[in-house]
């Protein structure tokens, strides 16, 4: 018998701390390209990652981002609204690469 789905929380956004935590799910022509690139964060400048206005202090993790583990973002989720599942859109800069077709590979990651 499977559980019934009570409600879906769509707007979970972990962080990304490490671009190397997205090679894994890259196609290897773009995982090389990333690396022959020295792409090392999609983080965009003017916005910094341990800035007070970007997320609840409970949300940051040790290194100071916000919801950097995707299981710590979505359990208080899944807790306080009772919501069976959450959909995570990670926060990243992948409007910053100017190339269309990378810009799509991570997109679609």
């Amino acid at each position: 018998m499977q559980t019934p789905i009570r409600a879906i929380d769509c707007d979970v956004h972990p962080s990304l701390s490490d671009i190397k935590q997205l090679l894994p799910h890259l196609e290897p022509y773009w995982r090389d390209s990333v690396e022959e690139r020295g792409i090392g964060s999609l983080e965009p400048r003017p916005i910094r990652h341990n800035a007070p206005l970007t997320a609840r202090p409970d949300f940051r993790g040790q290194n100071g981002y916000a919801a950097d583990d995707p299981r710590r973002a979505v359990r208080p989720v899944l807790d306080k609204w009772d919501a069976s599942l959450a959909i995570c859109n990670c926060l990243y800069g992948v409007q910053l690469v100017y190339n269309e077709d990378m810009a799509r590979a991570f997109h679609a990651r």
